[in-house]
């Protein structure tokens, strides 16, 4: 009979320990052998201390075998669930990192500091950093400057349990291209329950934002179109109607004029009403232009001719705020179209300029021959790919916003106060342009200024004696290594695409801080950049650059000309600017004559 006194002896407490102890201690290695060694271990140890306190064959000695079997066997068998649950955690994990290796997504798991703990194939292929580049380090890595600084609140968001699905957002890949990147953040918890990390799935939808871009541009050019044209039978069908009613006005004034020939008070009177009729009548008319309906009388025009022509009425119409400079080309630049109606559209775009500088300012036209692919952005309407005059207006005005810029076409549509305009401006030059066959268009900046391009067929026999060869593609690239500094995501990514198929390494950047960081990691043969951006200017980007390599060649992109660009001092001349919109060859030729230009100047490569 085991009483309490014996149990509290030396020689049982040893066996209880032993019993107790060791097999439980020995399941948590999930092995069931060593629960079994560890068990037969306490069985021999049982029997070797029976024998000798001569308790061999007792009910003391068969009470401590059945203890000791009992709790071999429950460790064994918790040793095998905790082994079988593990293995087939384990396995779990395994088929999740074969579906996140597989997977054209980037699976990235990082804790709640946004340090990198798991970096899959996925990401690799996306962002062009290897594993072993990003175990450790933190994933704004791949972050824009502007978009790292929310990387601490998104992580906070997600140690409280939130799951943030469809988050858009911008990367950077190793090269510094930008992606445009649709990424799901889910918590990873612990056994307690408790966030310990995150994992961040990316999709890469750059391809999708800029076929929505496109389709977008597409839709308003179309709705744009349609509007117009309902706009301009209403607006001549009212237009006859109204010509009808001057002519009655303007004669019987010219009546009435006749009988008081004498009497000067009604003279000024009739005076007063023809005037306002003719101003009627020139409204009028502007309806029939935009409208389609006035006839006009094709001939061969000059532009540079227009331009010299009118040169003295311009200067006038501008006051002494504003300067003027015109630039002609030296070859003749003929177009077929009415005259008049071409000195009508360069007097309303020279107006609009002058109305966009109420304190001065600088007005700039330009005439030149281009070539165009075809696909360019940005015209209204589109146009064929071919030789071209274009007539450029550009002023230093306060710009117009992306909105106006949309609704710019559209009759009656003005930002000018009630007794400045009617909004008919640009309305009959877009009437103008289209029905001779060309395209207009804008590029603005608020507070900056606005270009206005427009596009016209040259005359079959001023295409004849000017047309020049077109522009071949240079030789492909040899490796060289480009960087393009753009804020518009679509230019940016046209630069690229171009610039790659050509065999170039590029790294791309959209502000001028930014580039100064890529630099640091990737140095560069050449640099492609816009000459106005949010931050910091091409100009100066290329001036800081400049004081580190002075012999970086650059090649400055613009939708504005290079002529007010020079007259602004916004460039220097001996600098190649390429006027968007470009053509690839266009922009690979500046390029490519970039870098021969450094080449003959002892310029080495890296």
């Amino acid at each position: 009979m085991i009483t309490l006194l014996d149990l509290v002896t030396p020689a049982p407490l040893l066996l209880i320990a032993a019993l107790t102890i060791g097999p439980i201690l020995a399941a948590f290695s999930r092995s069931t052998g060593a629960v079994l060694v560890v068990g037969t271990y306490a069985l021999l140890l049982a029997t070797l201390m029976a024998w000798r306190d001569g308790i061999w064959g007792s009910r003391e000695q068969l009470f401590y075998v059945c203890m000791i079997s009992v709790v071999t066997a429950l460790s064994a068998i918790a040793a095998t669930i905790h082994r079988r649950t593990r293995q087939l955690l384990e396995a779990g994990d395994l088929r999740l990192a074969a579906v996140a290796e597989s997977s054209d997504d980037s699976v990235v798991i990082q804790d709640l500091d946004g340090t990198t703990l798991a970096w899959y194939a996925g990401a690799e292929r996306m962002y062009g950093y290897r594993r072993d580049e990003m175990i450790g380090r933190s994933i704004s890595l791949i972050m824009p400057t502007a978009e790292a600084t929310d990387l601490p609140d998104l992580m906070e968001r997600v140690s409280r349990g939130e799951h943030i699905d469809h988050f858009e957002a911008k990367r950077v890949t190793k090269d510094g291209t930008i992606l445009d990147v649709s990424v799901n953040f889910s918590p990873i918890r612990d056994h307690q329950g408790n966030v310990i990390a995150a994992a961040a799935i990316g999709r890469n939808i750059t391809d999708r934002k800029r076929a929505e871009a496109l389709a977008q541009q597409i839709q308003q050019r179309t709705t744009l179109n349609e509007r117009l044209e309902c706009l301009g039978q209403l607006a001549g069908g009212v237009a006859h109607d109204f010509n009808n009613l001057l002519a009655v006005i303007l004669n019987y004034t010219d009546f009435v004029a006749e009988e008081l020939s004498g009497n000067e008070g009604a003279q000024a009177d009739l005076a007063r009403i023809r005037g306002a009729a003719e101003r009627a009548q020139a409204l009028v008319r502007q309806l029939l232009v935009f409208a389609r309906r006035e006839p006009n009388h094709t001939e061969e025009v000059s532009l540079p001719a227009i331009i010299n022509s009118t040169g003295d009425l311009l200067t006038k119409t501008l006051g002494e705020q504003i300067k003027l400079i015109t630039k002609n080309p030296a070859q003749h630049l003929n177009v077929s179209a009415d005259g008049g109606q071409i000195e009508q559209v360069l007097l309303n775009l020279v107006l609009n300029a002058r109305d966009a500088m109420p304190d001065g300012g600088t007005l700039v036209i330009e005439a030149n021959q281009v070539q165009l692919d075809g696909d360019e952005s940005g015209l209204q309407p589109s146009l064929p790919a071919g030789n071209y005059a274009r007539l450029l207006v550009s002023d230093t005005g306060t710009g117009m916003s992306s909105e106006v810029i949309t609704h710019a076409f559209e009759p009656f549509f003005t930002t000018k106060p009630k007794d400045k305009g009617v909004g008919l401006g640009l309305a009959t030059v877009y009437g103008i342009v289209s029905r001779a066959g060309g395209a207009i268009n804008i590029y603005s900046e608020l507070g900056i200024g606005t270009t206005m391009r427009v596009y016209l067929p040259l005359s079959e026999q001023s295409a004849t004696a000017v047309a020049e060869p077109r522009a071949g593609l240079p030789r492909p690239a040899r490796g060289e290594r480009a960087l393009v500094v753009e804020d518009e995501p679509a230019v940016r990514d046209l630069v690229v695409r171009i610039l790659e198929r050509h065999g170039y390494h590029v790294v791309a950047a959209d502000n001028g801080p930014f580039a100064l960081e890529v630099l640091q990691e990737h140095p560069v043969d050449i640099v492609i950049s816009d000459v106005i951006m949010p931050e910091m200017s091409g100009p100066e980007l290329i001036r800081r650059l400049h004081q580190q390599n002075p012999r970086l060649p650059v090649v400055f992109m613009s939708g504005y000309s290079d002529g007010l660009l020079a007259a602004q001092d916004m460039i220097d001349s001996d600098i190649p600017l390429v006027q968007k919109p470009f053509t690839a060859a266009e922009l690979l030729n500046a390029v490519h004559q970039g870098l021969q230009t450094a080449l003959s100047e002892n310029y080495v490569p890296t």
